[in-house]
């Protein structure tokens, strides 16, 4: 009775304990010195030679098992996180965003959530007082590309909590937040894209690496959201159509040079999604080679140029046909801008 009335009435609160059993002496030893290391670096490092776990609560009056393991490999050993609740301004609005910290001997590690599509781990040594950050993008933990936009604001708020906004080039971490900027450029050029042409990206579908489908988008974005004329280093022999516009005061002459006005098409891919475009298109330092008039009643110019001064054509996208007439109808009035245009590698060069 008296065993059973101490059981009642015992004050001790219950909690969890592990039990880990060893292959041999040997194995145990391993395990404690990769404790140290964990304390120390706080880093996980794997371990051998354990051959069961069991997990058990202890009420005071008895222990009682709720899980054991056995024949176990592949066992890694690490810190247990604290979470932390860290206070952030994004564009004016305050928000919580939790991050889980690990304490170790010489200093801290801070790490993002899983479900965070910027996996970002800060490491601090307090011996050294320095700091190591990586930030790896996992574009498929985004549900849209809103998602991927919001997220990369957070993340340099998340940043600018621990490191200080004027950074020095070298120190590294201002290269991230550089990849950081292009990243956030790239998805405000897709959301455009969205907005304007009704269409849907998902962000885990976007292949980063893709260079054609990037240029596609830098391309498709100068013309239409930034009206841009762009230059394109082309090579053309000869024209057919009855609705070419010759730029001169005079005639055509064999062997004189001429700028031609003309309407097109531009195709755009955006991975996997087409795009289609009007273009208002300026052939420029052509000289004349031979002129036909053929049966139907159209107009072929085959024409060449000079070793000193190469063809080029300067365009418009636009996405209404209209648009596009209308712009070859008044080129004459704004020449200077397509003599000034640039290329769309020049434009990239400077970041765009």
């Amino acid at each position: 009775m008296g065993n059973k009335l101490r059981s009642v009435f015992n004050k001790n609160e219950q909690y969890i304990k592990g039990t880990i059993g060893f292959k041999d002496a040997e194995a145990a030893l391993e395990f404690r010195e990769a404790l140290k290391t964990v304390y120390k670096e706080g880093r996980t490092v794997p371990v051998n030679g354990v051959e069961s776990m069991t997990v058990s609560i202890d009420s005071g009056a008895g222990s009682f098992q709720i899980e054991k393991n056995e024949n176990l490999e592949h066992v890694v050993i690490g810190l247990t996180p604290d979470e932390v609740m860290l206070k952030l301004e994004v564009n004016g609005e305050r928000i919580d965003f939790p991050v889980d910290r690990y304490s170790y001997e010489n200093g801290y590690r801070v790490q993002t959530k899983g479900g965070f599509p910027f996996s970002t781990t800060l490491m601090f040594d307090e011996t050294t007082q320095t700091a190591e950050v990586n930030i790896k993008p996992i574009l498929n933990k985004a549900a849209d590309v809103d998602t991927v936009l919001r997220s990369i604001r957070i993340e340099n708020a998340f940043l600018n909590k621990f490191f200080r906004t004027d950074l020095k080039e070298g120190t590294g971490l201002d290269a991230a937040k550089e990849h950081l900027d292009s990243l956030y450029k790239l998805f405000e050029k897709l959301k455009f894209v969205e907005d304007t042409f009704d269409k849907k990206f998902v962000p885990g579908e976007i292949d980063l690496d893709n260079i054609e489908c990037i240029k596609d988008l830098i391309e498709l974005t100068l013309l239409i959201r930034d009206k841009k004329v762009l230059r394109a280093d082309v090579r053309m022999t000869d024209t057919i159509g009855n609705r070419l516009q010759v730029m001169t005061d005079e005639e055509a002459v064999v062997g004189k040079e001429i700028a031609i006005t003309f309407i097109g098409g531009l195709e755009y891919s955006l991975w996997n999604e087409k795009i289609d475009l009007h273009c208002a298109s300026l052939l420029n330092n052509a000289i004349v080679k031979a002129i036909e008039n053929l049966e139907s009643g159209q107009i072929r110019i085959v024409y060449g140029e000079e070793e000193d001064r190469p063809m080029y054509i300067v365009y418009r996208g636009f996405v209404n046909q209209d648009e596009a007439k209308a712009e070859c109808d008044r080129m004459l009035d704004i020449m200077e801008e397509y003599e000034n245009a640039r290329t769309v590698e020049e434009y990239i060069g400077e970041g765009y």
